[in-house]
């Protein structure tokens, strides 16, 4: 993610969405697992562990959304350690509506405005990117 301005929205609603961290786990997962049933097999911890690992992660990639370097490596490391779990190329488009939807559900409209789902959306779409395209290298060796 490039551009300052939307580093900015994603950062100060992450702010604001951090002391709620653990409501925004459980809507998340909640959210996900109604779209995708099959998902929750894909987790062995139990929600609150699952969510507090959720959140840390999201907060190291907001922390690095202007360090690509630093935060790809992590990333695509998270990426195959997904394969091996049984994630899906599928998935990551339900996971990012799950995402921006438990984000608008804990800010409410004010504090998760469309300019702000924007931001948020593009960043999605980039680790998106990296994700897959280290899914894809895991599965092909």
């Amino acid at each position: 993610m490039e551009d300052s301005k939307e580093i900015e929205k994603v950062r100060l609603s992450w702010a604001a969405a951090w002391p709620r961290r653990e409501r925004l786990g459980r809507l998340f997962y909640a959210r996900l697992f109604d779209r995708a049933p099959e998902t929750r097999a894909l987790f062995r911890q139990d929600a609150e562990a699952q969510a507090d690992k959720l959140t840390r992660t999201l907060d190291f990639v907001v922390e690095h959304l202007d360090e690509p370097e630093r935060m790809a490596p992590e990333m695509r490391a998270l990426a195959r350690r997904h394969v091996h779990y049984g994630a899906e190329p599928a998935h990551y488009g339900v996971l990012g509506e799950a995402l921006l939807w438990a984000l608008r559900e804990t800010l409410g409209s004010d504090g998760f405005d469309d300019p702000t789902r924007d931001a948020w959306a593009q960043a999605y779409a980039d680790l998106c990117a990296l994700m897959l395209a280290a899914a894809a290298e895991d599965e092909d060796r």
